[in-house]
């Protein structure tokens, strides 16, 4: 019985140890866990950030392309009108008008901005009156009527000015918003840092603070258990010390109940040893008795023996005598 409740109690211990070791594992996950979310959050924040600036970025470089492509076209209108006959140029017009189009209708889609939406809507008016005056241009040498050519030419060319400066315009909008934005991005980065680095020492502290009740609850408990199984070293078994010695955490209280189930196997095979060596006693007790009554015994048997040896040598020696 005493060695099925050891072999229980071993078994008790041993999966306890294994509950400490996933206690550690579950508090060193949580660690990592929680310093690998703040980390990927700050990381998915910036990225987030980065590609709103290289939007940005590239919406600027394409806004700044409706000069040059509006410029482009003109050119082209006038080469065009230089040389009626050339389908290079007349194809090369048509893609440079459907480019700067195809710009302006981009640029829609992805602005972001109140005011710059607005800029680009009068940009895109005025590019629609460049465009409108290079085709009345084309259609008028169409019909060979060439004296209006370099009015709208020149007409083109006002509104290509307007373009250009509501284009700059745009774009200070732009810069200023990517400004705004980078220094949003720099403050952010700056108190992200803050709450990383104070939620990191937060966190180190709560698992200094955790280490060391951890490391107590474990260590102090284990102190008693040593002194406990010193003082069982030394004989001085006292089975009721297991209630002092109860802890709270489960592996020093399975520990302190197989100590317990120890000590309790111990006094019952003490106990039994003293009642074998009391029946023991008992017995070599009542045998030397026993001995001595029969040492008495014998000694009377052997003394009437004699006496009967003397008296039978008495009476041959009175024989003889007669």
């Amino acid at each position: 019985m005493a060695t099925m409740q050891e072999s229980r109690s071993m078994e008790n211990s041993s999966s306890n140890v294994e509950s400490l070791q996933t206690k550690i594992r579950k508090a060193f996950t949580l660690s990592v866990i929680l310093a690998g979310s703040i980390s990927v959050l700050m990381l998915v924040f910036f990225s987030v950030a980065m590609f709103k600036n290289q939007t940005l970025v590239q919406t600027m470089v394409d806004e700044y392309n409706i000069i040059g492509q509006s410029q482009s076209l003109v050119l082209s209108y006038n080469e065009l009108s230089k040389n009626q006959s050339s389908v290079s140029i007349r194809e090369r017009y048509e893609s440079q008008k459907k480019a700067l189009i195809k710009t302006i209708d981009h640029l829609e889609t992805v602005i972001k901005y109140d005011q710059s939406l607005n800029t680009l809507i009068g940009i895109k008016s005025t590019v629609q009156n460049v465009i409108d005056e290079c085709d009345a241009g084309i259609r008028d040498l169409e019909k060979n009527q060439y004296d209006s050519l370099s009015d709208h030419f020149t007409k083109a060319n006002k509104f290509n000015e307007f373009v250009a400066e509501n284009t700059r315009t745009l774009l200070q909008n732009e810069l200023q918003y990517l400004s705004i934005s980078q220094a949003s991005i720099q403050q952010t980065f700056i108190i992200g840092t803050a709450i990383s680095l104070i939620l990191f020492i937060i966190l180190m502290t709560s698992m200094i603070l955790y280490a060391r009740s951890f490391a107590a609850g474990i260590a102090l408990p284990l102190i008693k258990l040593t002194q406990y199984a010193k003082r069982i070293a030394e004989g001085e078994i006292k089975e009721e010390e297991k209630i002092a010695l109860t802890d709270p955490y489960e592996e020093i209280a399975s520990l302190v109940q197989s100590m317990s189930t120890m000590v309790h196997s111990l006094n019952e095979s003490f106990s039994a040893l003293q009642r074998s060596n009391t029946d023991l006693q008992a017995v070599k007790d009542s045998l030397e008795t026993k001995n001595t009554e029969l040492k008495s015994m014998n000694d009377i048997m052997i003394g009437r023996e004699l006496k009967m040896i003397e008296l039978k040598k008495e009476i041959e020696t009175l024989k003889g005598t007669a």
